[in-house]
C-alpha cells in the first residue's frame, strides 16, 4: 500500500537516487516505507553504491529486509 502511494500514478516525476537513500536514512519514515524506498532504489539504481548503501543499512538497523532484497 505504502508502495502503491510512493509510485501512484500522480507521482510522474521518478524519485532520485538521493532522495531515496535520504527517506530510508530518516527517523520519521515508518520502516514499511523505508522497506518500499529501499525495493525502488534497487529496482531503480541497481549498482555496486546501491547495494553497498543497502548492505550497510542491514550492517547498521540489523533489518534483514534490506540483506533480502541483495539476494533476490
Amino acid at each position: 500500500m505504502v508502495r502503491e502511494s510512493i509510485q501512484s500514478k500522480n507521482h510522474k516525476e521518478m524519485m532520485s537516487q538521493k532522495t531515496l537513500m535520504d527517506n530510508i536514512n530518516r527517523d520519521d519514515v515508518w520502516d514499511s516505507a523505508k522497506h518500499d524506498y529501499a525495493s525502488i532504489l534497487l529496482e531503480t539504481y541497481d549498482s555496486e553504491d546501491t547495494r553497498k548503501f543497502l548492505w550497510d543499512k542491514f550492517k547498521t538497523t540489523g533489518d534483514y529486509y534490506y540483506c533480502s532484497i541483495l539476494k533476490g
